[in-house]
Protein backbone atom coordinates (compact mmCIF):
# COMPACT_ATOMS: atom_id res chain seq x y z
CA UNK A 1 0.00 0.00 0.00
CA UNK A 2 1.69 3.44 -1.08
CA UNK A 3 2.15 5.86 1.66
CA UNK A 4 0.39 9.31 1.19
CA UNK A 5 2.20 12.12 0.91
CA UNK A 6 1.64 14.45 3.88
CA UNK A 7 -0.99 11.64 5.68
CA UNK A 8 -0.30 11.91 9.82
CA UNK A 9 0.04 7.91 10.04
CA UNK A 10 1.65 8.13 13.46
CA UNK A 11 3.24 10.68 15.56
CA UNK A 12 7.18 10.80 16.21
CA UNK A 13 8.93 12.52 18.68
CA UNK A 14 12.64 12.76 19.98
CA UNK A 15 14.36 13.82 23.37
CA UNK A 16 16.50 16.91 23.88
CA UNK A 17 19.35 15.80 22.62
CA UNK A 18 17.35 13.70 19.81
CA UNK A 19 19.51 9.99 20.94
CA UNK A 20 16.56 8.25 19.39
CA UNK A 21 13.13 8.60 18.37
CA UNK A 22 9.98 6.78 19.51
CA UNK A 23 6.18 6.86 18.93
CA UNK A 24 4.71 8.37 22.46
CA UNK A 25 2.69 5.63 24.76
CA UNK A 26 -0.69 5.79 23.88
CA UNK A 27 -0.10 7.16 20.17
CA UNK A 28 -3.39 6.43 17.64
CA UNK A 29 -1.20 4.34 14.37
CA UNK A 30 -2.76 3.81 11.71
CA UNK A 31 -3.72 -0.01 10.88
CA UNK A 32 -2.49 1.08 7.45
CA UNK A 33 0.76 0.70 8.79
CA UNK A 34 0.67 -3.16 9.22
CA UNK A 35 0.95 -3.47 5.46
CA UNK A 36 3.81 -1.54 5.45
CA UNK A 37 7.45 -3.44 4.60
CA UNK A 38 10.45 -2.06 6.10
CA UNK A 39 11.52 0.50 3.27
CA UNK A 40 8.20 1.92 3.75
CA UNK A 41 8.65 3.00 7.58
CA UNK A 42 11.75 4.49 6.52
CA UNK A 43 10.36 6.35 3.55
CA UNK A 44 8.30 7.86 6.67
CA UNK A 45 10.39 8.36 8.84
CA UNK A 46 12.49 10.43 6.39
CA UNK A 47 9.60 12.66 5.83
CA UNK A 48 9.69 13.81 9.44
CA UNK A 49 13.63 14.08 9.65
CA UNK A 50 14.22 11.19 10.50
CA UNK A 51 17.95 9.97 9.10
CA UNK A 52 18.30 6.52 10.40
CA UNK A 53 17.32 3.80 9.50
CA UNK A 54 15.16 1.11 11.29
CA UNK A 55 16.51 -2.39 10.21
CA UNK A 56 14.48 -5.04 9.32
CA UNK A 57 14.43 -7.33 12.37
CA UNK A 58 13.54 -3.98 14.97
CA UNK A 59 10.75 -3.35 11.71
CA UNK A 60 9.59 -7.08 12.59
CA UNK A 61 9.24 -6.51 16.36
CA UNK A 62 7.02 -2.95 15.58
CA UNK A 63 5.04 -4.75 13.81
CA UNK A 64 4.42 -7.33 16.55
CA UNK A 65 3.78 -5.17 19.08
CA UNK A 66 1.56 -2.56 16.73
CA UNK A 67 -1.04 -6.09 16.48
CA UNK A 68 -0.72 -6.62 20.13
CA UNK A 69 -1.47 -2.46 21.13
CA UNK A 70 -3.55 -1.84 18.18
CA UNK A 71 -4.91 1.25 20.18
CA UNK A 72 -1.32 2.17 20.85
CA UNK A 73 1.48 1.31 23.25
CA UNK A 74 1.54 1.28 26.78
CA UNK A 75 5.09 2.41 26.73
CA UNK A 76 7.24 4.90 24.69
CA UNK A 77 8.14 3.05 21.52
CA UNK A 78 11.77 3.24 20.04
CA UNK A 79 11.91 2.97 16.27
CA UNK A 80 15.51 4.44 15.72
CA UNK A 81 18.65 5.50 17.89
CA UNK A 82 21.14 7.39 16.74
CA UNK A 83 25.04 6.68 16.96
CA UNK A 84 27.01 7.55 20.66
CA UNK A 85 29.66 9.69 20.90
CA UNK A 86 32.69 7.58 21.99
CA UNK A 87 34.90 8.92 24.55
CA UNK A 88 38.79 8.90 25.02
CA UNK A 89 39.75 5.20 26.41
CA UNK A 90 42.48 5.03 28.97
CA UNK A 91 44.74 2.20 29.18
CA UNK A 92 43.60 -0.97 30.86
CA UNK A 93 45.64 -3.78 33.38
CA UNK A 94 43.50 -6.74 32.66
CA UNK A 95 44.75 -9.90 34.75
CA UNK A 96 44.18 -12.57 32.53
CA UNK A 97 43.99 -15.66 35.21
CA UNK A 98 41.00 -18.28 35.37
CA UNK A 99 38.59 -17.29 37.52
CA UNK A 100 40.00 -20.42 39.84
CA UNK A 101 43.42 -19.21 39.62
CA UNK A 102 45.54 -16.96 41.60
CA UNK A 103 46.02 -14.01 39.04
CA UNK A 104 49.64 -13.35 40.64
CA UNK A 105 50.53 -17.27 39.74
CA UNK A 106 51.90 -16.66 35.96
CA UNK A 107 53.25 -20.18 33.73
CA UNK A 108 56.02 -20.11 31.59
CA UNK A 109 54.91 -18.62 28.11
CA UNK A 110 51.14 -18.16 28.40
CA UNK A 111 50.10 -14.48 28.31
CA UNK A 112 48.80 -13.58 32.29
CA UNK A 113 48.49 -9.69 31.86
CA UNK A 114 47.19 -7.07 29.00
CA UNK A 115 47.31 -3.96 29.00
CA UNK A 116 45.06 -2.38 26.76
CA UNK A 117 46.21 0.84 24.07
CA UNK A 118 44.31 3.90 25.00
CA UNK A 119 41.46 4.75 22.08
CA UNK A 120 40.44 8.13 20.47
CA UNK A 121 37.19 9.95 21.18
CA UNK A 122 34.98 9.20 17.92
CA UNK A 123 31.85 11.90 17.30
CA UNK A 124 28.39 10.23 17.04
CA UNK A 125 25.43 11.50 15.21
CA UNK A 126 21.68 12.13 16.22
CA UNK A 127 18.30 10.46 14.41
CA UNK A 128 18.41 13.72 12.55
CA UNK A 129 22.27 12.80 11.25
CA UNK A 130 23.65 15.94 12.98
CA UNK A 131 27.51 15.22 14.68
CA UNK A 132 27.50 14.75 18.39
CA UNK A 133 31.10 15.19 19.64
CA UNK A 134 32.10 13.28 22.38
CA UNK A 135 32.60 15.49 25.96
CA UNK A 136 36.21 14.51 26.00
CA UNK A 137 38.30 14.74 22.79
CA UNK A 138 41.75 14.03 24.26
CA UNK A 139 44.32 10.57 23.72
CA UNK A 140 45.14 9.62 27.31
CA UNK A 141 48.99 8.56 27.64
CA UNK A 142 49.59 4.59 27.59
CA UNK A 143 50.35 2.72 30.55
CA UNK A 144 54.46 2.03 30.71
CA UNK A 145 55.65 -0.66 32.79
CA UNK A 146 58.64 -1.01 33.91
CA UNK A 147 59.48 -5.14 33.62
CA UNK A 148 62.56 -7.42 34.96
CA UNK A 149 64.39 -9.15 32.29
CA UNK A 150 61.56 -12.75 32.91
CA UNK A 151 59.00 -10.70 31.54
CA UNK A 152 58.72 -9.33 28.05
CA UNK A 153 55.50 -7.14 25.89
CA UNK A 154 54.15 -9.92 22.91
CA UNK A 155 51.82 -8.32 20.63
CA UNK A 156 51.65 -4.94 21.62
CA UNK A 157 49.55 -5.83 25.31
CA UNK A 158 50.31 -8.94 26.70
CA UNK A 159 52.63 -9.94 28.90
CA UNK A 160 54.03 -13.44 29.24
CA UNK A 161 56.97 -14.40 31.30
CA UNK A 162 59.91 -16.87 30.56
CA UNK A 163 59.53 -19.15 33.69
CA UNK A 164 56.49 -19.69 35.88
CA UNK A 165 56.58 -17.74 39.15
CA UNK A 166 54.73 -14.92 41.06
CA UNK A 167 54.18 -11.25 39.57
CA UNK A 168 52.90 -8.59 41.29
CA UNK A 169 52.96 -5.06 40.48
CA UNK A 170 53.40 -1.70 42.65
CA UNK A 171 52.98 1.58 40.54
CA UNK A 172 54.21 1.27 36.80
CA UNK A 173 56.92 -2.04 37.87
CA UNK A 174 56.51 -5.40 36.99
CA UNK A 175 58.02 -7.72 40.26
CA UNK A 176 58.86 -11.24 39.58
CA UNK A 177 59.91 -13.80 41.73
CA UNK A 178 60.27 -18.11 40.78
CA UNK A 179 58.77 -18.83 43.83
CA UNK A 180 55.07 -18.74 44.59
CA UNK A 181 54.66 -17.71 48.37
CA UNK A 182 51.36 -17.92 50.21
CA UNK A 183 51.09 -15.92 53.09
CA UNK A 184 47.51 -17.11 53.79
CA UNK A 185 46.08 -20.43 53.50
CA UNK A 186 42.46 -19.33 53.83
CA UNK A 187 41.29 -18.94 49.76
CA UNK A 188 39.78 -21.55 48.48
CA UNK A 189 41.95 -21.10 44.70
CA UNK A 190 45.06 -22.86 47.00
CA UNK A 191 43.16 -25.70 47.68
CA UNK A 192 43.49 -27.71 44.46
CA UNK A 193 46.35 -27.15 42.30
CA UNK A 194 49.15 -28.19 39.92
CA UNK A 195 51.81 -25.48 41.14
CA UNK A 196 53.89 -24.63 38.02
CA UNK A 197 57.01 -23.21 40.07
CA UNK A 198 58.48 -24.07 43.29
CA UNK A 199 56.06 -22.79 46.49
CA UNK A 200 56.65 -21.38 50.04
CA UNK A 201 54.34 -21.00 52.66
CA UNK A 202 54.26 -19.05 55.70
CA UNK A 203 51.59 -20.26 56.82
CA UNK A 204 50.37 -23.88 59.13
CA UNK A 205 49.88 -26.12 56.22
CA UNK A 206 46.62 -27.41 58.13
CA UNK A 207 43.89 -27.07 55.38
CA UNK A 208 43.48 -30.22 53.14
CA UNK A 209 44.65 -29.08 50.09
CA UNK A 210 45.54 -31.30 46.70
CA UNK A 211 49.07 -29.94 45.47
CA UNK A 212 51.50 -30.68 42.74
CA UNK A 213 54.32 -28.91 42.82
CA UNK A 214 56.63 -28.60 39.65
CA UNK A 215 59.72 -27.68 41.58
CA UNK A 216 60.71 -27.08 45.56
CA UNK A 217 58.47 -26.56 48.52
CA UNK A 218 59.24 -25.11 52.07
CA UNK A 219 56.80 -24.81 54.74
CA UNK A 220 57.51 -22.57 57.41
CA UNK A 221 54.68 -23.28 59.76
CA UNK A 222 53.07 -26.69 60.81
CA UNK A 223 52.54 -29.10 58.28
CA UNK A 224 49.53 -31.79 58.59
CA UNK A 225 48.59 -32.03 55.21
CA UNK A 226 50.42 -35.39 53.29
CA UNK A 227 48.36 -34.92 50.20
CA UNK A 228 50.90 -33.29 47.99
CA UNK A 229 53.51 -34.52 45.86
CA UNK A 230 57.02 -32.64 45.34
CA UNK A 231 59.26 -33.14 42.38
CA UNK A 232 61.74 -30.48 43.90
CA UNK A 233 63.06 -30.41 47.52
CA UNK A 234 60.95 -30.18 50.51
CA UNK A 235 61.86 -28.64 53.31
CA UNK A 236 59.13 -28.58 56.72
CA UNK A 237 60.94 -25.95 59.04
CA UNK A 238 58.54 -26.38 61.95
CA UNK A 239 58.16 -30.18 61.32
CA UNK A 240 55.30 -32.53 59.85
CA UNK A 241 52.53 -34.57 61.19
CA UNK A 242 50.06 -35.90 59.44
CA UNK A 243 48.64 -38.35 61.39
CA UNK A 244 48.83 -41.16 59.00
CA UNK A 245 46.37 -39.31 56.83
CA UNK A 246 47.75 -39.94 52.66
CA UNK A 247 51.69 -40.20 51.79
CA UNK A 248 53.79 -37.15 51.21
CA UNK A 249 56.11 -37.56 47.81
CA UNK A 250 58.95 -35.85 47.69
CA UNK A 251 61.26 -36.70 43.92
CA UNK A 252 64.10 -34.76 45.91
CA UNK A 253 65.50 -34.36 49.30
CA UNK A 254 63.81 -33.88 52.33
CA UNK A 255 64.53 -32.01 55.53
CA UNK A 256 62.35 -31.18 58.82
CA UNK A 257 62.65 -30.54 62.49
CA UNK A 258 61.07 -33.91 63.14
CA UNK A 259 58.65 -36.23 61.44
CA UNK A 260 55.80 -37.90 63.59
CA UNK A 261 52.68 -40.23 62.45
CA UNK A 262 53.46 -39.20 59.03
CA UNK A 263 53.93 -41.81 55.45
CA UNK A 264 56.83 -40.58 53.51
CA UNK A 265 58.13 -41.33 50.10
CA UNK A 266 61.90 -39.47 49.65
CA UNK A 267 63.49 -39.67 45.96
CA UNK A 268 66.41 -38.31 47.62
CA UNK A 269 68.04 -37.80 51.49
CA UNK A 270 66.40 -37.55 54.21
CA UNK A 271 67.83 -35.55 56.78
CA UNK A 272 65.71 -35.08 60.16
CA UNK A 273 66.93 -32.50 62.83
CA UNK A 274 65.35 -34.17 65.71
CA UNK A 275 63.53 -37.38 65.80
CA UNK A 276 61.52 -39.99 63.44
CA UNK A 277 57.74 -41.44 65.71
CA UNK A 278 55.63 -43.82 64.74
CA UNK A 279 55.96 -43.15 60.89
CA UNK A 280 56.32 -45.09 57.85
CA UNK A 281 59.26 -43.97 55.29
CA UNK A 282 60.66 -45.24 52.21
CA UNK A 283 63.90 -43.05 51.26
CA UNK A 284 65.89 -43.75 47.82
CA UNK A 285 68.77 -42.00 49.46
CA UNK A 286 70.76 -41.26 52.38
CA UNK A 287 68.88 -40.90 56.12
CA UNK A 288 70.30 -38.81 58.81
CA UNK A 289 68.83 -38.23 62.09
CA UNK A 290 71.08 -35.72 64.16
CA UNK A 291 70.44 -33.09 66.46
CA UNK A 292 68.63 -33.61 70.04
CA UNK A 293 67.34 -36.25 70.15
CA UNK A 294 69.00 -37.93 67.06
CA UNK A 295 66.67 -40.86 67.64
CA UNK A 296 63.75 -42.79 65.45
CA UNK A 297 61.41 -44.64 67.50
CA UNK A 298 58.49 -46.92 66.37
CA UNK A 299 59.04 -46.35 63.21
CA UNK A 300 59.13 -48.59 60.08
CA UNK A 301 62.18 -47.08 57.61
CA UNK A 302 63.38 -48.38 53.88
CA UNK A 303 66.77 -47.08 52.88
CA UNK A 304 68.94 -47.61 50.05
CA UNK A 305 72.10 -45.93 50.75
CA UNK A 306 73.42 -45.21 54.44
CA UNK A 307 71.49 -44.73 58.08
CA UNK A 308 73.14 -42.33 60.45
CA UNK A 309 71.47 -41.72 63.68
CA UNK A 310 72.07 -41.18 67.47
CA UNK A 311 69.60 -43.67 69.37
CA UNK A 312 66.95 -46.24 67.11
CA UNK A 313 64.13 -48.39 69.06
CA UNK A 314 62.77 -48.54 72.45
CA UNK A 315 62.19 -51.19 75.01
CA UNK A 316 58.42 -50.40 74.91
CA UNK A 317 55.51 -49.00 72.67
CA UNK A 318 55.47 -49.64 68.62
CA UNK A 319 58.33 -51.88 67.70
CA UNK A 320 60.79 -50.17 65.06
CA UNK A 321 61.79 -51.72 61.81
CA UNK A 322 64.98 -50.79 59.49
CA UNK A 323 65.31 -52.08 56.35
CA UNK A 324 68.79 -51.30 54.30
CA UNK A 325 68.56 -52.51 51.04
CA UNK A 326 71.92 -54.08 49.22
CA UNK A 327 73.02 -51.22 46.40
CA UNK A 328 76.28 -50.28 45.36
CA UNK A 329 75.66 -46.39 46.64
CA UNK A 330 75.30 -47.32 50.51
CA UNK A 331 78.66 -48.95 50.63
CA UNK A 332 80.05 -45.73 49.82
CA UNK A 333 79.46 -44.83 53.48
CA UNK A 334 78.58 -46.76 56.50
CA UNK A 335 75.52 -46.68 58.74
CA UNK A 336 76.35 -45.79 62.08
CA UNK A 337 73.70 -46.17 65.22
CA UNK A 338 75.17 -44.98 68.46
CA UNK A 339 72.25 -47.27 70.18
CA UNK A 340 70.60 -49.38 68.94
CA UNK A 341 67.74 -50.62 71.78
CA UNK A 342 66.37 -54.50 72.22
CA UNK A 343 63.65 -55.34 69.86
CA UNK A 344 64.71 -53.26 66.81
CA UNK A 345 63.75 -54.98 64.01
CA UNK A 346 66.82 -55.29 61.44
CA UNK A 347 67.29 -55.95 58.05
CA UNK A 348 70.70 -54.81 56.32
CA UNK A 349 71.96 -56.52 52.84
CA UNK A 350 69.38 -58.87 53.10
CA UNK A 351 70.65 -60.51 56.62
CA UNK A 352 67.27 -60.66 59.00
CA UNK A 353 67.48 -60.45 62.69
CA UNK A 354 65.42 -59.02 66.17
CA UNK A 355 68.22 -56.69 68.13
CA UNK A 356 68.56 -58.86 71.55
CA UNK A 357 70.23 -56.29 73.55
CA UNK A 358 70.98 -52.87 73.65
CA UNK A 359 74.00 -51.65 71.66
CA UNK A 360 75.89 -49.79 69.18
CA UNK A 361 75.63 -50.81 64.96
CA UNK A 362 77.59 -50.00 62.09
CA UNK A 363 78.34 -51.17 58.62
Amino acid sequence: MPIQNGKNYFKVKTPFDAAFAYIPKGTDISLEVLQWKCEDMNVYLRAEGIREMMTEAVFADFRKALRKFPSGFKEDHVLVSGIAPIEPTPSEMIWLAEPDDPKDLVVQKIPFLRVTLPKESKPGRDVFGRPVEPKLNYLPPAVELDMPEEICLLDEEMYVSSVSGQVKIKGNKLFFSPQYVIDELGKTVFQKRNWPCSLVVNADLEAKVDWIVNGDLEVKGHWSCANIVVFGNAVAQSGIHTNLQGCLKVHGNFRSTYIQMSRLGVGGNLIVEGSILQSEIRVQGSIEVKGSPGTIMGSSLDGFSYLSASKVGSDHGRRTSIRLHKTDERKRKPTRINSLAKGTEMEVDGNIWVQESDGFFST
